[in-house]
């Protein structure tokens, strides 16, 4: 008899803290989930927080948002958000991110 073992590795969501408009600090916190595609994107300011579809490559993790777009360079750490209706004139909303420790302390 022989037996056969499975082992399936699944990252854990990488918290990360984010300022865009570093002149005027706009507060973001991202939750990105490779494993399943997905990252939640809070908004301390207000409290709101969305769960958006996420992409994932070797250099960038862009954030499909209703009204924007968003790119995480995950090397650098940089943070883009570009809105859809914004004119190609505008610049896009820049500013830097650190890894942040998980939530502790929690039941799930």
């Amino acid at each position: 008899m022989s037996f056969v073992a499975l082992f399936v590795v699944v990252a854990a969501p990488v918290y990360l803290t984010c300022n865009l408009n570093p002149a005027k600090p706009f507060p973001v916190q991202i939750a990105a989930d490779e494993a399943n595609g997905r990252a939640t994107v809070t908004f301390p300011s207000n409290g709101r927080s969305v769960i958006r579809r996420a992409v994932f490559d070797e250099k960038t993790v862009t954030i499909l948002d209703n009204s924007a777009v968003w790119k995480i360079d995950r090397v650098t750490l940089e943070v883009r958000r570009r809105f859809d209706a914004a004119p190609a004139s505008e610049p896009d909303e820049t500013g830097g991110c650190e890894v942040a420790k998980p939530p502790e302390n929690r039941a799930f």
